[in-house]
């Protein structure tokens, strides 16, 4: 009887290098005093095996374009990059007493929390990336070079050591505010953004943890106000860029006071918009401190209107089937009433979809487009004063 072969499965040439990657980045490193390294305090191997694999695979890959060397690896960490290459190869001082097991630990500690924040910075570098592509026909109108504008000057004031790093911005709903803080995001300029939860008015917990989740911050197994905000506060000290609190309206008096306290302690520049009433509200009511906050603000301005030329530039070539610019005036004299840049951009959605077949928009076809937005979306305050009926558009 003639035994039989089992041949092994043929690898493609992708598939060897795959393999040999995986296996280099899993692969224990060569260690030049292997045995001096293995009287290290286990604390200490364990999390230097750890960074250690982490740090070869983030050089295998390149990940946010860095070659990580021992000093990108160590950046934001108390733990020189020299004691780091000499932990690693085994080549460090062996500890003479508790007192200086405690004190490596607590920088390697430091070391492994990095790691994670790395792992975080690459995530949101691909979600950067992914929003780039999704603000589509966005408009660089005069609010974007006002806020650029005064980033600059706030990150000036932050490298003086300057507590006026406050930025407000007002703008009424359907202004662009989430939008704008969207693009800014995916350009670079606002490194952190907290999205206001109305809960959040009664909840200063889950802000600190929206917090801490977008200065990433590791704070899921401690418990308490007090510890969470300790943790957030040194992560905060070390960290450079500018944070956005969107609808900061909706948050609790201590949460406000943590605004305070960010701008107080660390160098971060911070951005809060909301709407100019509960702008004026909060003035009157958030208490003596805040109110002096805002009058120390670096900036703070009003979002200004869309007018015709934004409406132009959200669209250009479907107006280039519009003879008058009477057209798009009308347009954006009705979103000043109601609906703002985002009744704007549902209406020009509509015209595009309703004239794709037509050589010129007629002034009904503006009408039309106007009228099925404010159908789908009644001002109800308008409603109110006309007894219930929709109030007549002019043509």
């Amino acid at each position: 009887m003639t035994p039989t072969t089992t041949e092994a499965p043929t690898m493609t040439p992708a598939a060897h290098i795959h393999a040999a990657l995986e296996a280099k980045e899993n692969a224990t490193p060569a260690r030049r005093y292997q045995e001096q390294f293995d009287q290290f305090p286990e604390s200490w191997k364990a999390i230097i095996l750890e960074c250690e694999l982490k740090q070869l695979t983030l050089k295998s890959h390149r990940t946010l374009s860095k070659d990580w060397s021992d000093k990108n690896f160590t950046e934001h960490t108390t733990l020189p990059s020299s004691t780091w290459s000499l932990l690693k190869s085994g080549n460090h001082a062996l500890p003479t007493g508790q007192r200086s097991v405690d004190n490596v630990l607590a920088k390697l500690k430091q070391l492994q929390q990095r790691c994670k924040e790395i792992d975080l910075e690459a995530a949101d570098a691909a979600l950067r990336a992914r929003q780039s592509g999704e603000v589509t026909g966005f408009v660089q109108d005069v609010n974007v070079t006002a806020i650029k504008g005064a980033l600059n000057r706030a990150s000036e004031r932050a490298s003086q050591g300057s507590e006026e790093r406050l930025i407000v911005l007002r703008g009424s709903t359907g202004d662009g505010k989430t939008t704008l803080r969207k693009y800014l995001v995916a350009q670079g300029d606002i490194h952190f953004s907290v999205m206001a939860r109305p809960s959040w008015k009664s909840s200063y917990t889950a802000f600190l943890r929206a917090v801490a989740g977008t200065l990433r911050v590791d704070v899921a197994s401690l418990r308490g106000v007090a510890a969470i905000e300790t943790e957030i506060m040194d992560k905060a000290t070390r960290t450079n860029g500018a944070i956005w609190f969107e609808e900061v309206q909706r948050l609790s008096k201590q949460a406000q006071e943590f605004i305070k306290l960010l701008l107080n302690e660390s160098t971060l520049t911070v951005l809060i918009s909301l709407t100019p009433e509960a702008y004026s509200l909060m003035q009157h009511q958030a208490g003596a401190d805040f109110s002096q906050l805002f009058r120390r603000a670096a900036a703070n301005f009003e979002m200004t209107p869309a007018n015709a030329a934004f409406v132009q530039a959200l669209a250009p070539e479907l107006w280039q089937k519009s003879h008058t610019p009477r057209q798009r005036e009308i347009i954006a004299e009705e979103a000043a009433k109601f609906g703002g840049k985002a009744m704007i951009s549902e209406v020009v959605k509509r015209l595009t979809k309703t004239t794709a077949d037509k050589l010129t928009i007629s002034d009904t076809d503006v009408t039309q487009a106007i009228r099925a937005y404010r159908l789908n979306v009644p001002d109800f305050a308008r409603l109110r004063r006309t007894n219930g009926q929709p109030e007549k558009i002019a043509a």
